[in-house]
Parts: structure tokens; sequence; C-alpha cells
């Protein structure tokens, strides 16, 4: 193998280890992000699908409270308004319908995909329902129960925001949210269960003790909305609470609650009873959407954070593997120039004459007779050559 290739190669197992764990590292980093970018926008669906929930809940409670006060008293209140309500509830019922069939869920957990499927069935039901009022075949506790049970659907779809969070703060907003929800709709209970005791001029002993227990499950839980919630909500929710609606209703309970005994209450206009009750629910509604409000301000910034995280990871492998090959070109092109002036340089002296320095001079060829001493030491005779003996002639 060539020695630029050699050093080539060594130079690339030198750098490749550590750049490899580089990227690994930085990949996994990158794919935590994108799953998280998928879960906070699966949250943020969600979040928005519970401004839907809460619209349609929020009309529902209303619908339950006009139809317990139209049942208890043989329908002689209430009809007019029962009858606008259920239009506005039909409405809020079809925009629910459109986004869950536009909205793609199926990223979100199996639980949460069947309760929307379970909402939408009981939903049909409510026309059935709606039949048997305006028969009078049925009463108000069924009534009270049935659209109880369509806003529990509701809510507990609204609590699987927590499944998906994976933030410590925004899960507690979200239980926040949650008992909030839950308490504006005991407190929407406890105006259904007023207005069948005052439209029917008496509450039963039932009826009485529920009341009771109603009121008690939203102080309980009016305090654990307090211990969760931020310095923020807490204040808007006890300035919502300076609202009036909120000390007649007190008053009105602390006379009920008195009567432990079953007569007959004629001292509350069922009327003013439930638009007071309105009124204060209407002050809850005000304190849910800031809480709502919150939660999806807090979800925009989790996506922005990790959407950020992820374009400056990225961008980060890609400035390092630039930088690395920007490195490895100009070391391999100063490791090939150097190697080619090496070379070059072996050419030349392989090419260039010899001298003395660093080659021995072959003696010059001499005549045989520059070897004779010119003054001998120790001269020899030198031998004549004998002479020729003449032909002698012959007389």
């Amino acid at each position: 193998m060539p020695l630029e290739s050699k050093i080539r190669s060594v130079l690339l197992l030198a750098s490749g280890l550590p750049i490899f764990l580089a990227l690994c590292f930085a990949s996994y980093l990158v794919y935590e992000n994108v799953q998280a970018i998928r879960t906070v926008n699966s949250l943020s669906k969600l979040a928005h699908l519970s401004l839907h929930l809460n619209a349609l809940v929020h009309e529902q409670q209303i619908e339950r409270g006009l139809s317990t006060g139209f049942l208890s008293n043989e329908g002689q209140l209430f009809e007019e308004e029962m009858e606008e309500q259920r239009a506005l509830t039909d409405r809020e019922v079809r925009i629910l319908r459109f986004v869950l069939k536009n909205t793609p869920f199926q990223a979100m957990p199996q639980r949460l995909q069947d309760q929307q499927d379970m909402l939408l069935q009981s939903l049909s039901l409510t026309p059935t329902l709606r039949t048997r009022i305006d028969e009078r075949t049925t009463g108000s506790n069924e009534v009270i129960n049935f659209f109880t049970g369509l806003n529990t659907q509701s809510i507990n779809i609204n609590a699987g925001m927590a499944l998906l969070s994976h933030d410590a703060e925004i899960a507690n907003m979200i239980h926040s949210y949650v008992l909030f929800t839950k308490l504006k709709e005991y407190s929407s209970i406890e105006r259904a269960v007023g207005t069948a005791g005052f439209s029917a001029g008496h509450f039963s002993f039932q009826n009485l003790n529920r009341f009771k227990e109603l009121v008690t499950i939203q102080n309980t839980l009016a305090d654990t909305f307090r211990s969760f919630a931020s310095e923020g909500q807490r204040a808007f929710y006890f300035k919502a609470r300076q609202d009036p609606a909120f000390g007649e209703i007190d008053t009105i309970r602390q006379s009920l609650i008195k009567n432990t005994f079953i007569a007959r209450n004629t001292e509350v206009d069922p009327r003013i009873w439930f638009s007071t009750m309105t009124q204060k629910i209407d002050m809850l509604q005000d304190v849910e959407d800031r809480l709502a409000s919150d939660i999806l301000i807090k979800i925009e910034e989790l996506h922005n954070q990790a959407l950020f995280f992820t374009i400056a990871i990225s961008s980060a492998i890609g400035a390092t593997i630039l930088l690395i090959t920007a490195v490895l070109h100009s070391l391999f092109k100063k490791t090939a120039k150097a190697l080619q002036e090496e070379r070059e340089r072996e050419r030349e002296k392989e090419h260039e004459p010899r001298t003395a320095t660093n080659h021995r001079q072959a003696p010059p060829i001499r005549p045989a007779h520059w070897n004779k001493p010119a003054f001998p030491s120790d001269p020899s005779p030198v031998a004549k050559p004998a002479r020729q003996k003449l032909p002698q002639r012959s007389d």
C-alpha cells in the first residue's frame, strides 16, 4: 500500500471513532426532541379539543337546570328558555363532531379514543331524553343523572391530557384545570337540584341531603384547587369570587341547609335562583377559560423549546460534519503535498552528478613509465643489452 494511502487510513481511523460516537449521541438527542414535538402536538390537539368539550359541557349544564325546573313545575316554568337552550347545545354538539372527525387522534392512547367514541354514542341518546322531558314521562333526578354522565365523560377526556405530558409543570396545570372543571360541574348540579326543589315548592329529604353534599364537595374541590393552582390563578379565582352572586348564593344555601325537615319553601323564586346561580357559574367559566389558556400557552412554550433544540442540535451536527470534513481534507492535502515534495527530492538526488562529498573519485589512469621513481633510493645496475656479434669476413 502506498505511504499516502496508509497515512490517510490512519487519520480516518483516528478521527472516525469519536466522530461516530458524537453523531450517535447527537442523533439520540434529535430523536428525543422529535418525539417530544410529536407528544406536544398531540397534547395541543387534545387541549384545543378540551375547549370544545367545555363549551358543550357548559351548554348541557344550562339545559340540565332548565329541564329539571320544567319537570318539577309540571311544565309551567322554563319552557321557552329550555327550547332555546337546546338549540345552543345542539350547535356545540355539531361543532364537537366536526372537530373529532377532522382532527387526527391516532397518536393518542387508545383509552382516550375509546372515551371519545363512548361520548359520541351517549350524545346520540339526548333526543330520546328530550322527548321524554316534553312528554313529562321522566323525572328531574333522571335528567340530572343523564347530563351528569355526559359531562363526566367530557371531563375524563380532559383529564387524559395528563397521560401525554412528561413535563411536571404542565401536568400540575392539567390537574388544577380538571379539578376546577369538576368544581364547576358540581356547582351546576347544585343549580339543577336547587331549581328542581324551588320549582316544586319543596325539597324532599333525599334532595336536601344531596344539596348539602354538593356544597361540601365544592368546598373540598375549591381547597384542593387552590393548593395546586399558581399564584396568578389563585388571584384570578379570588377576584371572580368577589362577584355579588357568590354572596347571594351563600345566603340562600345557609337558609336552606338549616331546614332539616321536608317542608314547602316559597321564599326563593326558582327563576331568581337559576339566574343567580348562572351568574356565579359564568364567573367560574371565566376562571376555567383562564386555566385552559394557561395550558395552551405552556404547551406552545414546550413546542417552541423542543423545536429550537432540534434545530440547534441538527445545525450543530451539520456544522461539525463540515468542520471535520474540512480539517481532514486539509490534512490529506498537506500530507499529499509533503509526500510529493519528498519524492521530488529523492528523484533530484538520483540525477545530480557525483562529487567528492558524496562519492569517491577513481584515480586517474597514468602511463606505465610514470610509475618509475625519478630518484630511486636503491638503484640497481642496469643490465646492458648484449652486443651482437657481427659476422666475420672470410678472405
